[in-house]
C-alpha cells in the first residue's frame, strides 16, 4: 500500500506542477498584451521609414543614371555640333 500512496502523491504533484506553469503562462500572455500592441503600433511606422528609405536609394541611383545619361548627351552634341560645323571639324583635326 505504501507504493500506491506514493504512487498517487507523485501523481498529483505532477497535475499541480503542471496547473502552475499553466497559470504562469497565462499571467505571461496577460503581460504580453501590451507588448503585442506596442509592436503593432510600431509595424506602420518601421514600413514607412523602409518606403522612405527605398524613395531615397531610387532617387539617388535615379540622379547618377542622370549624369551618366547627361554625359553621353553632352557627346552626342559636341560630335553633331562638329559635323554640322566645318569650321569645328577643322580646328579639331589640328
Amino acid at each position: 500500500m505504501y507504493g500506491a500512496d506514493q504512487q498517487s502523491v507523485l501523481r498529483i504533484s505532477e497535475v499541480v506542477i503542471a496547473l502552475r506553469q499553466a497559470k504562469k503562462i497565462l499571467l505571461l500572455s496577460v503581460l504580453d498584451a501590451p507588448e503585442q500592441l506596442e509592436v503593432a503600433k510600431k509595424g506602420p511606422r518601421l514600413l514607412e521609414r523602409q518606403e522612405v528609405l527605398v524613395k531615397i536609394l531610387y532617387h539617388r541611383l535615379s540622379v547618377a543614371l542622370r549624369k551618366v545619361v547627361d554625359t553621353d548627351e553632352i557627346g552626342n552634341v559636341f560630335r553633331h555640333e562638329t559635323r554640322e560645323n566645318p569650321c569645328a571639324s577643322a580646328v579639331l583635326a589640328r
